[in-house]
């Protein structure tokens, strides 16, 4: 998915959630020059070994790709199993009115 669809999803997302323009227009300034200034700096303060560091980076998640998702996937399925059963447990003590 291309990142610019990211930031229409999210900001598409803002207005279903009443977040006003304002307040989203400069969130994304701010987050974006946080990232990009990071990314600058770490251009400026290691130059051509930080290419090569991103490049590793790079080949070692095509290498995992399939396991790393597999795990977020397990991560968030055992999560959300964890939560249903919490509030499924805790449902009956909440309705009897006792706190």
């Amino acid at each position: 998915m291309p990142w610019a669809d990211l930031d229409a999803i999210k900001i598409a997302t803002a207005g279903v959630f009443g977040i006003p323009y304002r307040r989203m227009a400069l969130t994304l300034i701010v987050a974006r020059g946080l990232r990009y200034t990071f990314w600058g700096m770490l251009g400026i303060v290691y130059g051509d070994e930080a290419m090569a560091m991103l490049r590793q980076v790079d080949r070692w998640f095509g290498t995992y790709r399939i396991p790393l998702i597999l795990t977020v996937v397990a991560a968030v399925a055992v999560s959300v199993a964890a939560i249903y059963t919490y509030r499924r447990l805790r449902a009956p003590a909440d309705a009897s009115g006792a706190r």
